[in-house]
Parts: structure tokens; C-alpha cells; sequence
């Protein structure tokens, strides 16, 4: 039997799975070791099939002589499969921690998440939560400190009791859907790992959509057509070092069909910018970047089933496209700058003009959250990649048309990220959902809205 404290090497890997057994203890003394003796040295995965992941709770340097009686556990599995599990210590003697189970997630494995709470004499003492990646076959190890807990009438702010929704992830399709009165979350990423799920939120839930047909797991960008009343996606990364350059629509139904377009198709590609033109009633496309990572920086059309090529514009990286009422905007870093820039299509032409640059913009980066507010004529920039792609912002900015000028107001925010961000009208603001920091790559889920104010509110 492996020591526990090897399984701290291994390198789990996230794919779709279901929680295909209860909470499962295989070792003697359950979760309460320590009420009969035991110390948690073994592995309490040996001898199991499947996936499985070793947990060990333990309590905080300055509290390591905490009791318990009761423990209570929420467990998700690719934020489906959903189990709770309230457990006491053999005869309901107290005892203290480590605390040491094993978690059977059947022959897929998946994206394991637990929240726990402590309690001694009917008092939540500690919590704490974390989650790990098992790949099918794979033994994966979860460690959790917990911390004191926080008696304001809940669990505290850092115990996320996840509820059914889209799992953490980056590179996720964002958009609002008028005709479905939804926010629309497609795809993303997990490290190596691409979703090819559709979830819709609305009126203060996530919902999963059935789509038997849909686009393969990948990151994604999409945009509201309003003339065929859908959401588009083009291309997207299905795997590092793979793109793809096929057109999907979502429809009013909630169903996806692919489009064949009928002439050109723009080369494959991910984190292209999308945007829909309503008085010419069609999707413009801008750049995005090679399977190799390089800048692309071409300008196309969608009518239809038709893909027109335009001209080339600014060496933008993960910018944001809009039409304000007259024609399209593109938002985006001019790293000669060093700061966020404004570029106009010219739709007769074909061609881009670059906006005066102005003193108070904020500095350049890449693949920042963006987005466009019709009702207010303001664009909103939050967060984004560092130039050197070693660290992400926090900030958020706003570009006013009528000021014709931005602003950097000072709030309490998301932490720093690269996360997909779109209007909500349902909202009357700025949706920003998950994503990742350049530094840690590991995705988040947390859903957060920015008002009109502005501030900040996590949802």
C-alpha cells in the first residue's frame, strides 16, 4: 500500500464522468481514524477500481486541537452528479483530525468538488472545500485545510457549495439570447481538457440544455444574430495545437445545426472577436489566433451561408467587436501604445481607422473581458492578459461614446483573470463568467455582475 503522502505526485486529469457510488470509506476506522487509533499513512484508494480520490481534511496550524462530532459533506462530480453525506465518529465520540475517506467516481472519473463543514455540539467549528481532477483508472489525492467558520447565519464566503451549473472552466462562449430571455454559456476549457456542453442562465439559475447535435468540445466565441434570431459559433480550440473553422448556429429552439457555407470559409482559429452589424444584418469576424498561437488579423462576413473576406486590420489579440449604431467597433490593445484602442470598420470600404489615442485608456493586454452596452453607448473592459502573458488585471474601465472618453472607477472586483464578459439586458449589466489567471491556469465558476453604478456584485 502506497503512502498517502505519495499520491501527492500523481497528475490527475479531468474527463467526463458520473458519481456512479456513495461516499465509500475503505479503511477500518472510516473517516474517524483517530477514534480508534489510526493515522492517516495509507492510501484509502488501494484495492479499488475505477477512479478514485483520496481526501484528508485537516484543521489549521493554529486550531490542530479542534474536536468534532459531525461532518457534513456536499460532493459534485462535473457539476452534475451530486451527492451529501453526514457522517459521525464511531460510538459519537469526538475526535480530531486528519480526517481520511476515499471518493469512488466510477470508470470515467471527472472533476471532483467538496465542500465540508466540522461541527462539536451542534456548532459548525471549521469548513473548507477544494477539488481535484481524476482521470478515468486514476487514483487522485484531494488535501483540504479547513478554516474557522463563520457563524453568519450560512456557510462562510470562502465555502462554495457549488449548485448545478457549468464546472470551472476558461475560453467559455458567452452570450444573451433575446428571443430565449437567457444568458448562454458554450464549451470551454479545463486545461487539457475541452466541454462541449450548453447551460443557460436565467432568473437566478443554471440550466443544461439537451443538444444531441451540437459543436465538439472546445473554447468558443459567440454573438447574437438577430436576423436569424440565433447565437453563431465559428471555430474554436478542441485541444492544444488544434482549431477548427466550422460555423454552428444555436437557435430559438435550443438546438444546434451546423452551417455549410456555400463559397470561402476563414481558416481555423480560436479566440476570434464576433459581432453582428444590425443595419447590414450580418456577423462581422476579426483575427483570432493560429493553432500555433500566432496572430491573425483578417476581417470576414456572414450573411446567410455565405463568408466574405474584408480587409486586413490592427495586430488586436483577443479583442472585443461592436456596432454602436453606425458602424462596427473593435476594442483591443495597440501594444506600440501600450494601451486599449478603438478601430473602425469602414462597411463599405472593407477598411479600419484607429481612433485618436487618448491619455486616459487603460494600458494593453490581451484577451481582456469586453463588452458593449446598447442602452448606455458605453463599453466596458475588465481584467485580461498581461503582454508578457505572466499575469493577469483586475481593473475595470469604461468608455463612455457620449464622453468620448474613458474611466477607471475604483471597486471592489473579480480577482485578476481572463474570462469571457457580455450584456445582459435581463441583468441591466455586464455578465463576467469563470475563466483563469495567466500564472495558475486552474478556471474558476463564479458568476459575477457589473451594474450600471458600476460596482461589482457576485451572483
Amino acid at each position: 500500500m502506497r503512502p498517502f503522502s505519495a499520491l501527492a505526485s500523481v497528475n490527475a486529469r479531468l474527463r467526463a464522468g458520473f458519481l456512479t457510488a456513495l461516499l465509500t470509506i475503505p479503511v477500518a476506522c472510516g473517516i474517524w481514524l483517530s477514534s480508534c487509533g489510526g493515522t492517516p499513512a495509507a492510501d484509502p484508494c488501494a484495492g479499488t477500481s475505477g477512479a478514485c480520490v483520496a481526501v484528508e481534511l485537516d484543521a489549521p496550524p493554529d486550531q490542530a486541537a479542534q474536536m468534532a462530532d459531525l461532518l457534513r459533506l456536499h460532493i459534485t462530480v462535473d457539476g452534475v452528479a451530486s451527492i451529501e453525506k453526514t457522517t459521525t465518529p464511531p460510538g459519537g465520540t469526538a475526535t480530531g483530525f486528519p480526517l481520511l475517506f476515499a471518493v469512488l467516481l466510477g470508470p470515467n472519473g471527472g472533476l471532483m468538488h467538496l465542500s465540508a463543514v466540522a461541527q462539536l455540539g451542534g456548532q459548525s467549528v471549521l469548513s473548507g472545500q477544494g477539488q481535484v481532477q481524476a482521470a478515468p483508472g486514476a487514483h487522485g489525492i484531494l488535501t483540504v485545510t479547513l478554516s474557522a467558520f463563520q457563524a453568519d447565519g450560512g456557510l462562510p464566503p470562502d465555502l462554495v457549495v457549488p449548485v448545478k451549473g457549468p464546472t470551472p472552466r476558461s475560453g467559455a462562449g458567452l452570450a444573451y439570447f433575446l428571443d430565449r430571455q437567457a444568458l448562454v454559456l458554450f464549451g470551454g476549457a479545463n486545461g487539457a481538457t475541452s466541454f462541449d456542453d450548453t447551460w443557460e442562465w436565467h432568473a437566478g439559475a443554471w440550466t443544461q440544455q439537451t443538444t444531441p447535435t451540437r459543436p465538439t468540445a472546445r473554447t468558443a466565441t459567440l454573438v447574437y444574430d438577430s436576423g436569424r434570431m440565433g447565437l453563431v459559433l465559428f471555430g474554436g480550440q478542441t485541444a492544444p495545437g488544434a482549431v477548427q473553422n466550422d460555423t454552428w448556429v444555436y437557435d430559438k429552439k435550443g438546438a444546434w445545426t451546423q452551417i455549410t457555407p456555400t463559397a470561402m470559409i476563414p481558416k481555423a482559429r480560436s479566440g476570434t472577436a464576433l459581432g453582428f452589424d444590425t443595419k447590414r444584418n450580418l456577423v462581422v469576424l476579426y483575427g483570432g489566433q493560429n493553432a500555433d498561437g500566432s496572430t491573425l488579423v483578417d476581417t470576414w462576413e456572414f450573411y446567410i451561408s455565405t463568408w466574405t473576406q474584408r480587409s486586413n486590420g490592427p495586430a488586436v489579440v483577443g479583442g472585443g467587436l461592436f456596432y454602436d449604431g453606425a458602424e462596427m467597433v473593435l476594442v483591443g490593445g495597440d501594444e506600440r501604445a501600450n494601451q486599449m484602442r478603438l478601430y473602425r470598420l469602414d462597411s463599405v470600404a472593407g477598411t479600419w481607422t484607429v481612433d485618436t489615442a487618448l491619455a486616459s485608456a487603460p494600458v494593453a493586454r490581451h484577451f481582456a473581458s469586453i463588452a458593449w452596452d446598447p442602452t448606455q453607448q458605453t463599453i466596458a473592459v475588465f481584467g485580461g492578459e498581461s503582454l508578457d502573458k505572466t499575469s493577469a488585471f483586475r481593473d475595470t474601465s469604461l468608455f463612455r461614446f457620449k464622453d468620448a472618453a474613458w474611466t477607471q472607477p475604483t471597486l471592489a472586483s473579480p480577482s485578476p483573470r481572463v474570462a469571457p464578459m457580455t450584456y445582459d439586458p435581463e441583468q441591466g449589466g455586464y455578465i463576467l463568467f469563470g475563466g483563469r489567471t495567466p500564472a495558475s491556469q486552474v478556471p474558476t465558476a463564479d458568476l459575477w455582475l457589473l451594474t450600471s453604478v458600476p460596482s461589482w456584485k457576485q451572483l
